[in-house]
């Protein structure tokens, strides 16, 4: 595993590109994976600026350390998974520590818990995905909580320690359907209130319906001071009725055909 950048922070976000299952594969199905993948890890670098990565190589992927913010490494994951075109990668995301160390030959490599844990969920995960540790998870839905709606549980995975992580998927097109699905939410409400409108004047009104073949004379009312004693009806195109609460008596004649 080697880097390309040599300046390192204590903690940084992770971004790790991998091949699932690419140890099980035959060799020349590696090689050629392997070719199609340089060619996704090196945009990816393209786009961060040279002082907010350092890029480590590995067996199968490549873990990128992106220095600047969990946004920025959740843009890096999203370009890789849109440039991959067909090739099957998982990308893990993580937030943890690294460091700069010697190896046994006395080679500076960089590495830490920020990069093993980028690769041990990148390297479970399905082709097409972007997952992400609870660490990182819970930086990114700090620097962007517009983003916490895209992020889903998954469940734990266990390493060869047997030590376990949760691990959760973004998927952005949640963002949408939660949107749509507050459209609705509105929308119903809305409905829900003006039927509540309507029933309310249904209680406050009676409504009377009258008989084609009468004609309504006058409307005799206990509420004097409201509508008077009797209320005369001249209209002959009277078929409806509304009527405040309370006891009031009509008065039709039957027209003769």
């Amino acid at each position: 595993m080697t880097a390309d950048h040599k300046s390192t922070r204590p903690f940084a976000c992770v971004a790790f590109l991998a091949i699932p299952d690419f140890a099980k594969r035959a060799v020349a199905e590696q090689v050629q994976l392997r070719s199609a993948l340089e060619p996704v890890v090196a945009g990816v670098v393209a786009s961060l600026p040279e002082q907010d990565r350092i890029v480590i190589d590995a067996p199968g992927g490549a873990a990128i350390a992106v220095l600047s913010d969990s946004a920025g490494a959740l843009a890096v994951a999203e370009l890789a998974q849109a440039s991959a075109a067909g090739l099957p990668l998982v990308v893990g995301l993580s937030h943890g520590r690294i460091g700069e160390l010697a190896d046994a030959r006395n080679t500076s490599v960089v590495a830490g818990d920020g990069i093993d844990t980028a690769a041990l969920i990148a390297r479970v995960g399905k082709a097409g995905t972007i997952l992400m540790s609870r660490e990182f998870k819970a930086v990114l839905s700090r620097e962007a909580v517009e983003l916490k709606a895209a992020i889903r549980e998954v469940g734990t995975i266990t390493d060869s320690r047997q030590r376990t992580y949760e691990t959760f998927a973004f998927e952005r097109a949640r963002i949408g359907a939660r949107f749509r699905r507050q459209l609705v939410i509105a929308f119903a409400a809305g409905i829900c209130l003006l039927g509540l409108g309507v029933g309310v004047n249904r209680l406050r009104h009676r409504v009377v319906e009258i008989a084609p073949s009468t004609r309504l004379q006058t409307i005799i009312s206990p509420a004097a001071e409201r509508y008077g004693d009797r209320l005369p009806v001249r209209s002959n195109e009277v078929a409806r009725l509304l009527l405040s609460p309370g006891q009031q008596t009509i008065e039709t004649l039957r027209v003769r055909s």
